[in-house]
């Protein structure tokens, strides 16, 4: 079950869950609040320190995360209101939304899931995450009524295959672009990311060619916050 491409709606389809993860910043704590498969959950690198909650209302989906999620990784079959109240009193969480899709905007008007959404759990939903103080992600086809509740929220669209064919989905998110929890899927697509890794190996191979000091002074500083590195430079006597 964890990471099933075959679950209705999973973000196990080329492009999505990469989109996904690209947009995912430094956090201690990620909860998947309609879990489903945790296709996102299931390509993120694990760090340590780094806790993964998943959730899904529905027993038996949850049941089947139970038994096949590595160790670390909590599972809950809640209302995803329940989770959001007991992690949202954390700092530095992200919470990512999956919900079902308005009816309106899906090729088959048929529901998919035992707890699917009528218009009036959308409203409510929205008004829920609306309220969240910690970073949201929600994913949802473009349609007027999610694009005008999160107005001011920052946007991303990406192209994922569903059993419909190719479709445009959107990324919600109320925080600005940061350094991410994982960088693995950085780029456009694979092309992209495989230009990427070249020239990661090019700066490897330079770097490993300097004196051993001097990789270590490097890599020092590369790892800091650009505006450190700057304080440091421009500090008087720094270098005398």
């Amino acid at each position: 079950m964890f990471g099933s491409a075959g679950y209705p709606g999973s973000k196990m389809a080329m492009g999505a869950y990469q989109a996904i993860i690209n947009q995912i910043p430094k956090c201690k704590v990620f909860v998947e609040l309609f879990a489903g498969s945790a296709a996102v959950s299931s390509k993120l690198s694990m760090s340590p320190g780094f806790i993964v909650v998943l959730n899904d209302i529905d027993y038996e989906i949850s049941q089947s995360l139970l038994l096949s999620v590595p160790a670390g990784i909590t599972v809950y079959n809640k209302d995803y209101r329940d989770i959001i109240k007991a992690f949202d009193v954390l700092d530095n969480v992200v919470f990512f939304a999956d919900p079902p899709y308005e009816m309106s905007v899906r090729s088959s008007q048929r529901k998919y899931y035992r707890y699917d959404f009528e218009t009036s759990d959308t409203l409510d939903f929205i008004s829920s995450m609306s309220a969240v103080s910690n970073k949201v992600i929600i994913t949802h086809y473009p349609c007027d009524l999610y694009n005008t509740s999160f107005e001011s929220w920052r946007k991303v669209d990406y192209e994922s295959m569903t059993r419909s064919g190719l479709r445009l989905e959107r990324m919600y998110m109320n925080y600005e672009a940061s350094m991410l929890q994982c960088c693995d899927y950085v780029g456009n697509d694979y092309t992209d990311r495989q230009r990427l890794l070249r020239k990661a190996i090019r700066w490897k191979r330079k770097l490993s060619m300097l004196p051993a000091n001097e990789q270590q002074y490097i890599v020092k500083y590369m790892s800091m916050p650009s505006e450190t590195v700057d304080d440091i430079y421009l500090t008087p006597g720094f270098y005398s």
